[in-house]
């Protein structure tokens, strides 16, 4: 995917799964109420946006330890320490996300995601051009980088979440006001 993609799937990926944990966020996880405002949910939405692209961002070689699941995997963990501080929850669990589907979105790419990067790896061939070795997993190959066939996606992942992001405010109790 390129950075527009990115951003607009992380945005609908992301809202759809924050209207499928709203009602468990809501209710309290480990005894608080976390997220629990249409506001709240906004912020965890808009961090998710941003960090959609930081894989590719804050990498010195493409694909490798940013896009493997260590650094979702250390994020969850300091999820677990921010249950008591409900607003850097709420932006850690947007990072997350963001960052999780955009690993997501790669793994469908011809080259692949290695998962568990530097254990696993990626072939190189002369002409630039990379997938990963081994195992898939699921994530069977439906789009090339940069294909024009697919330039309308970005629009059909805004719309997607604009929708998704109505039902989780419906969710909440009425959005924003």
């Amino acid at each position: 995917m390129i950075k527009k993609t990115h951003r607009a799937f992380g945005f609908a990926a992301s809202s759809l799964a924050l209207a499928g944990l709203a009602p468990v966020l809501g209710e309290g996880v480990c005894g608080g109420n976390l997220m629990t405002t249409a506001a709240q949910m906004l912020l965890a939405q808009a961090s998710a946006v941003v960090a959609s692209t930081w894989p590719d961002r804050l990498e010195i070689v493409h694909r490798g330890i940013s896009h493997s699941l260590w650094p979702v995997l250390g994020m969850g963990i300091g999820l677990y320490f921010l249950l008591s501080r409900p607003l850097f929850f709420g932006i850690l669990l947007g990072i997350l996300l963001g960052w999780f589907f955009h690993l997501f979105g790669d793994a469908f790419s011809t080259a692949g995601i290695a998962w568990f990067y530097p254990f696993q790896q990626y072939k190189h061939y002369g002409s630039g051009a990379f997938h990963v070795k081994g195992f898939r997993g699921p994530f069977f190959p439906l789009y090339k980088v940069g294909d024009d066939a697919f330039s309308f996606m970005p629009a059909v992942w805004w719309v997607a979440g604009v929708f998704a992001t109505v039902f989780l405010w419906t969710r909440l109790g009425g959005g924003l006001v």
